[in-house]
């Protein structure tokens, strides 16, 4: 069954309060919760976009070498996405490619974005 935007939304932003207060739980004894959110990237809703890629910025960029793979591993995973579903490619990879970019390096996204496909 689908579920709400609303849901989506509302487990999101708990996961991300959650991260704020307690990061390391959230990073290492619940590796579920990372793919879980990389699978809401793809969503049709932006805002649940929004939302997935501002916590996964969160999750990957605290310097630790979890995050390093966290961030790696989140990019891969979009890589992947793109390659399987081309309707995902030729209509959101633009917006969550940009909307990744406002939370994250620029060049930092390109530079391991281009390691994984060169």
């Amino acid at each position: 069954s689908q579920i709400s935007v609303t849901t989506k939304t509302a487990v999101l932003q708990w996961i991300r309060t959650l991260h704020a207060h307690v990061p390391h739980k959230i990073n290492s004894e619940h590796v579920e919760v990372f793919p879980a959110v990389i699978r809401t990237v793809s969503d049709q809703c932006d805002g649940v976009v929004v939302l997935s890629i501002q916590l996964l910025a969160a999750m990957c960029l605290q310097n630790s070498d979890q995050d390093k793979t966290n961030f790696e591993n989140f990019l891969r995973s979009l890589i992947e996405k793109f390659k399987n579903d081309e309707k995902l490619l030729d209509r959101r990879c633009s917006f969550i490619i940009q909307t990744l970019c406002a939370h994250v390096n620029c060049e930092k996204v390109f530079c391991t974005l281009a390691r994984f496909i060169g």
